[in-house]
């Protein structure tokens, strides 16, 4: 997660500088391309703390790209994805018997802007370049798992007791967040309507709750189903002397993450023609 956070800063940093420097628009650079995107999503939080690449799902995306200059473009997208985790994959034999597992979809809007390190135009001599961006967004997300063959909402569960007795005075997360999508990529010119590329972007979100994991167990007394006492704690291997409630069931000091890895087919649109003066349609 540090890491993540320290890569974030040194690109918006850098991003920052380069772009007060570069941008001056030029008329002649000013195109538009639809971009489709295809690839894979997955996640970092509590069930997948280090395993970049563990857990991949398929992931897809369309955006308008408007290039301001050979540099500098602006876009904006919209992103379906899905993501999943499960303790049991873990071979520390406390986090497997934790046994907690989750799968959510992922649908993301988003406004970015990028910086081409090289003087990039599809349909001109400018074959390629390396590229940053950053940008923000929000994203939709619904954690479910399984309990004796149905698949249940894990937020409507309370399973860390939100909303309930077991935690007086505290609400249910939500399930409409802020993201930062922040990443790098690489942009060929195949002609002069259609590039291709590759591109991989992180985003910081702004839950915990993406895996519906991050306090303590909660008393299941004030649990609302069997379900829901499954759920919030499905240990394996525990002592049936020891109670959890109250214990650590996640790490609530650092929100979850997810990516988005794929290849990009760049299609540049026509400009619109204006009609000469003095021409009668």
């Amino acid at each position: 997660m540090k890491r993540n956070g320290s890569l974030f800063l040194i690109l918006f940093t850098s991003f920052s500088a380069i772009w007060a420097q570069g941008m001056a628009p030029d008329k002649n650079s000013h195109t538009r391309e639809l971009v489709l995107m295809g690839g894979i999503s997955f996640y970092i939080g509590d069930l997948n703390q280090t395993g970049y690449l563990k857990y991949q799902d398929p992931a897809a995306a369309l955006a308008f790209r408007y290039n301001i200059n050979k540099r500098f473009a602006l876009r904006v997208q919209g992103l379906y994805g899905h993501v999943h985790a499960s303790d049991a994959d873990n071979a520390n034999p406390v986090i497997s018997d934790r046994n907690l597992n989750f799968h959510s979809v992922i649908i993301e809007g988003a406004g970015i802007a990028e910086f081409n390190f090289l003087p990039f135009k599809l349909g001109t001599d400018d074959l390629f370049t390396p590229y940053i961006f950053a940008g923000i967004g929000g994203f939709h997300f619904n954690p479910q798992a399984e309990y004796e063959g149905v698949t249940y909402n894990l937020r409507d569960l309370s399973t860390e007791g939100e909303g309930t007795l077991s935690d007086p005075g505290s609400k249910r997360y939500k399930l409409n967040v802020i993201c930062i999508p922040f990443g790098m990529g690489f942009k060929w010119s195949l002609g002069k309507y259609i590039g291709i590329g590759i591109e991989s972007g992180m985003r910081k979100t702004g839950t915990d709750y993406l895996d519906d994991v991050s306090t303590v167990y909660p008393n299941p007394k004030y649990l609302n189903s069997p379900a829901a006492v499954y759920l919030s704690d499905p240990s394996v291997n525990k002592d049936p002397n020891v109670s959890n409630v109250g214990r650590q069931r996640g790490n609530s000091t650092t929100n979850d993450w997810y990516n988005f890895t794929g290849v990009t087919v760049s299609i540049r649109l026509p400009k619109k023609s204006l009609p000469c003066l003095g021409v009668q349609r």
